[in-house]
Order: structure tokens, then C-alpha cells, then sequence
């Protein structure tokens, strides 16, 4: 019966083989090994409920059966409890060491919940167990992938297709390893990617981005043809229309979107999207009448106030956002991303309100009611500000720290720094920049600069990395609660989480910002114009022209070629324009690992 049974469930006929096992089980109602069938066929009926019920007795009935702590880790996963379907694996690996398929299931589980190291040493010893076992070489090369070593990621990867050619993910996984590596054969592996997994949407967007990067002059038809077949698909809309703007279309980059929110006027993603876009290209006070209008249609929501309070701010207007302060007091009760929208615009119209001493009240309660928010650049920004326009003592603790921030020049000659400029021009294949970056009258780099190959590339990482270690020795002592020199951020390990290249032509500069996800940030000068007094020049400390402080830099960087300019990731940067010429750069941040 219990043959027949597990033959019906392979077969697919689940209510057959539920009926057959409640017989069985009237029977012989501790048979572990029906309970197991049972939790498998109740899984894949979707009664969650009778899945856990029947797992657990399959496990009171033989709790040495790791098969069954396998599958259970499975269903675990499945209902989103992590922890728990690691510890099933793990118990499974206890009771069968050579067990390749509880290994590898702990390297998904693992990769999926943020520790791609233990998800490599899973999939090391799944691979190791069962050379032919292509799971466990798929899970490999997207561990190291994650981590960030690209040439052993692409062999495990390539085994992986040796014994599945077909696989979607292995093919999905080594086409976006080609992307980042600058393959020569990228374009043809997403092909065959987007081959075997028609609606990987995410797959899609990555093989835009790759073809954009190879100059391929129809890079956006295949996404464009996708937002047209689901006009209600946001991210699509957003990236279609980011990357129509980067090709130099201007304001006609958002019609798609613009097409999409005629139709579907109640849809507030598609709102957020097209505001959050248009917010970096268009006037302050006529984004305020864009957020109204997003009001009209979507009724009443906090996220539409914080951003009419931003735009209101960008023209002047820092007295419409004064409601937005009143609001600014139970973040608790918040969910973490409107705290800190909310609180942000709020000290920020404190600050152009002339009244410092709220901002830095708001910023200090918000730190203190979202403990996840602790090191968040954008508020140590904005209380650095307010520090500094109300004489706070703490402004001196922040800030007053020789090698806090400091130039370097990297031992690259003349003849480096051309091949280098030349390597990183071809990569420059925008025409305008990202909407959403710092940079104006100019472009950047696709994807992550220092996961290529290109040997220019790779000796600028190298000295690159031999300078952060001897500003990060050098940095002044352990202060703790301090977002840079905290003794626990100050011991961490850390990493490059982010590299691109900057190009600016003639009138070119960068505008006062952050960067959120750092703890170092830099600015490595390739190649400059000719220029005049601080023409070029970075600026360090001084806050964005809309908060209206009037507060001088903290410090000026005078750029050179072969110069490496690293600082706070929270620390205000931006530079003066140049009148004429290109300017090169290399940026990167900086990241704690946990």
C-alpha cells in the first residue's frame, strides 16, 4: 500500500495517494514512513498545517531518519523559517555525514538569509561527497559569486552546466558572472539564459544593463517590449525609463511610465516611480504639483507628504515641510522605512527653518527609536549640520579628528594612468547621467567597477587596497558610539561595496551628497583638464545648497592625477565645476562586514 501510495504522489495524483495513506495510517498510525509520504504529499497540496503535523509525527516515529529532517528543512524554508530548516539540516548532516543533498540544502538556505560563507563550505562539501551532483556546483558558484571571487565562481558554475547544460539558474548565474567579469562571450550567454528562462524578468533587466554596457544599439528593445506587455510592472517602468534617460532622451524618457499611470491612476507604485525619477530632473515646485496631483489620485499617504516636503524644500519653500516636523516624534511606531524618510525631511526642514538645535533633537530620537537606523549615514550627515550651525559640542566630537579624511598618491605613473583612462572611456557607453547619483554633465559605469578583469583595472584595485590599509591603521583612536571610529567599526573587517567610474566633460560637476552604504568613501583622480583655482577641486563638509546653512567646507581636496581621496561615508561631498575638458575618476565605498 505504501508502494502504491509513493507511486501515485510521483505521478501526481496527490488526492489518490492522501486517500491510500489515511487507510494505511488507520492501520498502522506510527508507520514513520507513511507520515513521511504524507507530510510530502500534504506539501505539495499546499495544506501547510497537515505538511507540519505529518512531519512531526514522522520524526516522534523515527527521529534518526535524516531524510526526513531534509525534507523537513525544505518545508521550513518553504515557510519562510530559515533558522529552523538550517537546524533540520544540520540534524540531518549529524545523523548522515556523507549527506550531499542536506549539504547542499544548507547552502541555499544559508545563501539565501546572508552568509555566502557558510553556503560555500556547504556546497564544498556537497560537491566534494558527489562530484556529479550539479546542485551542489550550482550553489557553489552563486556562494562565491556573493562573495565576490569570480574566476572559482565561473568554474563551479561551468561544471555545473557540464552535467546540466540546461540548468536555468547555472546559465542565469555564470551570464551575470560574464557581465561583472567583462567576458567577451556575455552577450551570447545571456542569450542563452534568457533561452531558459523566458520570464525571468530579473534576468532581463541584467541582460539590458549588459547590453547597454557593449554599446548594442537596440539594448532596450526587448525590455521596452516587456513594459509595454505589462505597463503595470514598476521596477520595469523604472528601469526602462532610467536607462532611456542615460541614452540621452531627456524628459521623453518617462512616457512609458507616464502611458502606464493614465491607464492605471490608482496605482502608487507606478507614482512613486515616475515621482522619484522625475524628482532629480525637474524643478522643485513642479514636482510639489506632480505630488499633488499623485494626491488626487491616490488619496492621502505619508510617503506623498515627505516627498512634497523635499521638493518644497529644493525651492525655498522650507516653511510648507514645518508640518512634517510636528510628525516627527513617535518613529516607533513607524515602519522603519517612513522613520526614516519622514525624520530625515524633517530635521532637514529644521535646519533651513534656521532651527538647528530641532534638527539634531529629531535626528538623535530617531537613532534612538530605530536601533537598525544607529549607522545610517544620511542622518550623521544631517546631524553633523546641525551640530555645526548650533555650536554643539558633539560637532567637534564628529568631526575634529586629524586623518579622519585624507588624500593619497598611489605609485602609478604617467603611462598607468593613460591605459587606465582609456580602459575605463570604453566603459562609458551613457550619454547622460544616472538619475539617481550625484553626478551632472556627465555619465557612469555600469555594474561594479573592481569585479573586472581588465589588468588596468585590476593594479588600480591592488593600490587601491594597499592605500586603505594604511589609512585605516592610521585613523584616529577608537571613540565609541562615533560612525567611523567606533571600536567595533574600527576592529570589523572590511570590503569594497561598491566601484564605479565617473566621466565629466566641460561644466561638469558632482553635488553635495552621501553615501549610505559605505563607511569609507573616495574619489581616485584618472585624469583632470586644465583648471583654475578650485575648478574641480572636492569639497568635504559642506551641506547641500537647499538647507541653506551657508556653512563653509569643512576641508578642500585639490585633485591631481594618481591621487586617491578617501573620507567618511557620511562626511557632505561634491566638487566645483570645470569650464572645459574631461575629467576621469574612479569612486568606490567602502563596507563593515558583520
Amino acid at each position: 500500500m505504501l508502494m502504491a501510495a509513493h507511486a501515485a504522489f510521483q505521478a501526481g495524483r496527490l488526492d489518490e495517494a492522501r486517500s491510500t495513506l489515511a487507510t494505511l495510517l488507520r492501520a498502522s498510525p506510527n508507520s514513520a514512513q507513511a507520515q513521511h509520504l504524507l507530510a510530502l504529499v500534504e506539501r505539495k497540496r499546499g495544506d501547510s498545517p497537515a505538511a507540519r503535523t505529518a512531519f512531526a509525527r514522522a520524526i516522534a516515529a523515527n527521529p534518526s531518519d535524516p531524510e526526513v529532517h531534509n525534507n523537513f528543512g525544505n518545508f521550513l524554508d518553504s515557510e519562510g523559517e530559515a533558522e529552523a530548516a538550517i537546524a533540520s539540516y544540520r540534524r540531518a548532516i549529524a545523523l548522515k555525514p556523507g549527506f550531499a543533498d542536506a549539504h547542499a540544502n544548507l547552502g541555499i538556505v544559508a545563501l539565501a538569509n546572508g552568509d555566502p560563507e557558510l553556503a560555500e563550505q556547504a556546497a564544498r562539501r556537497a560537491s566534494a561527497l558527489n562530484p556529479k551532483f550539479a546542485k551542489a556546483w550550482l550553489v557553489l558558484g552563486q556562494a562565491l559569486r556573493a562573495r565576490e571571487n569570480l574566476p572559482a565562481a565561473a568554474q563551479a558554475l561551468d561544471q555545473a552546466l557540464k552535467l546540466q547544460p540546461g540548468s536555468p539558474k547555472a546559465l542565469a548565474t555564470r551570464a551575470l558572472i560574464a557581465a561583472d567579469r567583462g567576458e567577451p562571450d556575455t552577450l551570447a550567454r545571456f542569450t542563452a539564459a534568457r533561452s531558459a528562462a523566458t520570464q525571468d524578468r530579473g534576468l532581463l533587466m541584467a541582460e539590458t544593463a549588459a547590453r547597454i554596457a557593449a554599446g548594442d544599439g537596440n539594448a532596450l528593445d526587448q525590455l521596452t517590449a516587456a513594459v509595454i506587455e505589462d505597463p503595470l510592472w514598476a521596477e520595469g517602468q523604472r528601469v526602462l525609463a532610467k536607462a532611456r534617460f542615460e541614452a540621452g532622451e531627456g524628459s521623453n524618457a518617462f512616457s512609458h511610465l507616464q502611458s502606464a499611470i493614465s491607464s492605471a491612476p490608482a496605482n502608487a507604485a507606478l507614482w512613486m516611480t515616475l515621482i522619484n525619477l522625475e524628482g532629480a530632473t525637474r524643478p522643485g515646485a513642479e514636482m510639489v504639483e506632480r505630488v499633488r496631483a499623485a494626491r488626487l489620485a491616490l488619496g492621502e499617504q505619508p510617503m506623498l507628504d515627505v516627498a512634497e516636503a523635499e521638493f518644497a524644500l529644493r525651492t525655498g519653500l522650507a516653511e510648507a515641510a514645518r508640518p512634517l516636523i510636528a510628525r516627527a516624534q513617535d518613529f516607533a511606531s513607524m515602519d522603519i522605512t517612513l522613520a526614516e524618510a519622514l525624520g530625515r525631511v524633517a530635521a532637514r526642514a529644521a535646519i533651513a527653518l534656521k532651527d538647528p538645535e530641532q534638527a539634531a533633537s529629531i535626528l538623535e530620537s530617531l537613532r534612538q527609536q530605530q536601533p537598525a537606523l544607529k549607522w545610517d549615514m544620511g542622518l550623521w550627515a544631517h546631524s553633523e549640520a546641525a551640530w555645526r550651525l548650533s555650536e554643539d559640542p558633539r560637532h567637534a566630537w564628529l568631526t575634529e579628528h586629524p586623518g579622519l579624511w585624507a588624500p593619497h598618491d598611489l605609485p602609478l605613473d604617467a603611462t598607468e594612468l593613460a591605459a587606465l583612462a582609456s580602459r575605463l572611456r570604453s566603459l562609458h557607453q551613457r550619454k547622460a547621467h544616472p538619475l539617481d547619483q550625484s553626478l551632472r554633465g556627465g555619465s557612469q559605469t555600469e555594474g561594479t567597477l573592481f569585479l573586472r578583469e581588465d589588468k588596468e583595472i585590476i593594479h588600480l584595485k591592488a593600490a587601491i587596497a594597499a592605500a586603505l590599509a594604511t589609512h585605516a591603521a592610521k585613523l584616529p583612536p577608537p571613540l565609541p558610539g562615533h560612525p567611523t571610529l567606533d571600536p567595533a567599526r574600527r576592529a570589523a573587517s572590511w570590503a569594497f561595496t561598491g566601484s564605479w567610474s565617473v566621466r565629466l566633460t566641460g561644466e561638469g560637476f558632482h553635488v553635495a551628497h552621501i553615501h549610505p552604504e559605505g563607511w569609507l568613501s573616495s574619489a581616485f583622480y584618472v585624469l583632470l583638464p586644465e583648471m583654475t583655482g578650485e575648478e574641480g577641486w572636492l569639497i568635504l563638509g559642506e551641506p547641500p545648497a537647499e538647507l541653506a546653512t551657508n556653512l563653509p567646507p569643512l576641508d578642500r581636496i585639490k585633485p591631481q592625477p594618481g591621487r586617491l581621496a578617501l573620507f567618511p561615508s557620511w562626511l557632505w561631498h561634491g566638487t566645483r565645476p570645470f569650464r572645459a575638458g574631461e575629467r576621469m575618476t574612479v569612486a568606490f565605498d567602502v563596507g563593515l562586514k558583520s
